[in-house]
């Protein structure tokens, strides 16, 4: 996120937010949610004011926002998602912090824990690929992760939290007239590029305008020097640069049905030079920009999203078409025809008692040459020259098959061909998603919808609000907010244990009953479980098993890595190598939404 615009937007969040309570999280998919606030304390006053807290960590969309505009599309939670609503329900938004060149930003919550209260501080930080969302306690030792921790910093739960370094980059309140300078170095081309890599938390927008500026024949520092102090004073000036007709529309409440492939939507903390065939749409309040600007680009990923579905099958069948075309033509030329086949025959009857049969050759006068010459031909050795004859024959009649079922082949795919480039083209030119589905439709009728839904597309892109994969066992979410699964049947076991676990995940089974095979997923390699997670895993395993009906089971415990297939065994059995042991009773320990204690 543009770190000035993300300066500007918790100054607002801050102004509106800190004192509030979280009512509850809603989730929008595994990079999206929104945090609703309110007025109320504890577990808040469900008839007061509620507040948006909007957060992304999208690569093309990271933001953090409040927003009044109501997200549509909860999806189900994550093990982070169930994490964070579990410890920060209630709690008072104390504090919101960020440093003014650096894009990381901390909301400290007080949340009521017993007869006392507790910390909780949950992290954003905005860093490209590597965003991500940390959720910490009192002492800022890391509770969980949105993302898995790449990189080389130490993020593991249970670690203490450090924040992100800069890179070596320059701090821009220490520059003077020189040091800005030679930062830039010479000439304007590539000016933003560089000022933006060489200082700390630069916007590109206020960059490129900068460059525009300096280009035009205004002084570097004098430009420089406005936008830094516009910044430090928190007097930002939110616009949206969009095409003129989607202006209109922006004023009007409504959303831009038709999206060019030229047309850009651009978001700046400060006013700058509309790019060509864009108008600027200024906002008194940083939310209300960020919100049209949300919606824009949400509609363009939708847009793109769909397009691509229908591309990337069409040009796989428009390129196998073309390919088979090619390679039916080049059979044509290569192959031995079927009248040469047959005069082959023809002139080895008509020969036969003046052959020369030399090995796997045969020599026989050619009685279509004019000039009485001979031929030789390959025979087989198996067989008389008679049968010789009749096999040329018989390749003759091969060939004439081949030749007319290559032809109605090239045909068909000739006459098919057209069809699917002017689909690919009018896919290419869509511009929106009505008219995306009424292609679609389209094709469906002309027969080619088939062939672009029997080529499922590898991979799905994940959008704010499109359903989650369903997995074919039962998932829950344990207290610590970690994902659990299980197995109903014998092939569900194998699914869960051999299929879906992690060689680091931990195992759960009745120990010397049959029974469900339950998984406990461990995405940060932790060396043991929770206690309480290990429980509740292993009274899921008890409860689930022939052993149900006895006061306490055993149930093992071991990493998923001990666990192997032996040869020729049947579904759902196993050989475990190293495990430890839990005694609990046979209770079912999740309620029925599958979170927490029932």
């Amino acid at each position: 996120m543009d770190n000035v615009l993300l300066q500007a937007s918790v100054a607002e969040v801050r102004q509106e937010l800190v004192g509030l309570s979280v009512h509850r999280l809603v989730p929008h998919g595994p990079d999206t949610m929104t945090l609703l606030l309110g007025s109320g304390w504890g577990e808040g006053d469900a008839d007061g004011e509620r507040f948006r807290l909007y957060l992304s960590l999208l690569p093309e969309l990271p933001l953090l926002h409040l927003s009044y505009r109501r997200t549509q599309g909860a999806t189900q939670p994550s093990p982070f998602h169930a994490l964070l609503d579990r410890e920060l329900r209630g709690g008072r938004l104390r504090t919101l912090q960020k440093e003014t060149w650096e894009r990381v930003v901390r909301l400290d919550f007080q949340v009521r824990h017993g007869s006392g209260t507790r910390q909780r501080c949950l992290v954003a930080e905005f860093l490209g690929q590597r965003a991500n969302l940390l959720l910490l306690d009192g002492d800022d030792k890391i509770l969980g992760s949105a993302r898995p921790v790449a990189g080389k910093r130490e993020l593991q739960v249970g670690k203490q939290w450090t924040p992100p370094g800069a890179a070596g980059r320059l701090h821009p309140e220490e520059l003077d007239p020189a040091a800005l300078q030679a930062l830039v170095g010479e000439g304007t081309e590539g000016l933003a590029r560089r000022l933006s890599r060489g200082l700390r938390g630069q916007s590109m927008p206020l960059c490129s305008d900068l460059q525009r500026r300096v280009a035009a024949g205004e002084e570097l520092w004098p430009v420089f020097r406005a936008q830094l102090d516009a910044v430090l004073q928190g007097r930002f000036e939110p616009c949206l640069y969009v095409p003129s007709e989607w202006a209109r529309i922006l004023r009007r409440g409504e959303t831009p049905v038709e999206m060019q492939a030229h047309q850009e939507v651009l978001v700046s903390p400060l006013p700058v030079q509309a790019p060509p065939g864009s108008t600027e749409v200024r906002h008194i309040r940083v939310a209300n920009a960020l919100d049209d600007y949300r919606t824009l680009c949400l509609a363009r990923m939708e847009l793109e999203a769909r397009r691509d579905s229908l591309l990337r099958p069409l040009r796989r069948e428009l390129a196998r078409l073309e390919r088979l075309v090619g390679k039916l033509e080049q059979e044509g030329k290569h192959g031995v025809s079927e009248a040469q086949l047959r005069r082959w025959g023809e002139v080895l009857l008509a020969g036969l008692g003046s052959a020369q049969v030399d090995g796997d050759r045969v020599t026989v006068p050619d009685v279509y040459d004019p000039d009485g010459g001979s031929v030789t031909l390959e025979r087989d050795p198996r067989f008389s020259l008679a049968q010789n004859a009749q096999r040329y024959f018989r390749r003759a009649r091969k060939a004439k098959r081949a030749r007319e079922v290559t032809g109605h082949r090239r045909q068909e795919a000739n006459e098919r061909l057209p069809g699917l480039r002017r689909a690919l083209s009018d896919a290419e030119q869509m511009t929106s998603v009505p008219g995306l589905e009424r292609l679609e439709g389209t094709l469906a009728a002309e027969g080619l919808l088939r062939l672009v839904r029997r080529q499922r597309p590898r991979r799905a892109v994940r959008r704010p609000g499109s359903a989650e994969r369903v997995l074919p066992v039962v998932s829950y979410v344990s207290t610590d907010g970690l994902e659990v699964l299980m197995g109903r049947t014998g092939k569900e076991n194998d699914l869960v244990t051999f299929k879906l676990a992690a060689p680091q995940d931990f195992w759960f089974h009745a120990q010397g009953f049959a029974g469900a095979h339950v998984v406990v997923r461990n995405p940060s390699r932790m060396a043991s479980l929770p206690e309480a997670t290990a429980r509740q895993a292993a009274m899921l395993a008890a409860y689930h098993s022939k052993a149900r009906g006895s006061g306490h089971v055993e149930v093992m415990m071991t990493q998923r890595r001990q666990v192997r297939k032996g040869k020729n065994q049947p579904p759902g059995r196993v050989l475990v190598r190293r495990y430890e042991t839990l005694l609990v009773r046979p209770e079912m320990p999740f309620g029925e939404k599958g979170v927490g204690p029932s």
